[in-house]
């Protein structure tokens, strides 16, 4: 009897079946780890939008919603800024990468506003 005949059968194309099934799962987590580093980053620029507009707020009678547009790179937009009296609110709608999730990616970030001295 030869090694090749005592080798168990039934297995052969296992990992033909499994391979694209695991790729799919790879795939997926790639994608929704790419779209927590977009969220964060969008965290981040809605932030940054709030205290512009803030810091425009208490130093000039300048458009607040202008200047807090103007610091948003390309592919995020600020849906809503709102100058809400001692604080302005920005409400910034990042890129998608996984669909249908549209809604979870607009972040609201407000800062709040120091009058300068004149």
């Amino acid at each position: 009897m030869s090694p090749r005949d005592r080798r168990p059968r039934g297995d052969g194309g296992q990992l033909l079946a499994e391979a694209p099934v695991v790729f799919a799962l790879v795939l997926v987590v790639l994608l929704l780890c790419l779209q927590g580093v977009l969220w964060a980053t969008t965290a981040l620029l809605a932030r940054h939008a709030a205290f512009e507009g803030a810091r425009v707020a208490a130093t000039s009678p300048l458009d607040v919603a202008a200047a807090a547009r103007a610091v948003l790179p390309a592919g995020w937009s600020a849906s809503g800024v709102r100058d809400a009296g001692g604080a302005v609110a920005v409400d910034v709608v990042g890129p998608v990468l996984v669909p249908g999730l549209t809604d979870v990616l607009t972040i609201t970030a407000s800062a709040p506003v120091v009058a300068e001295p004149r």
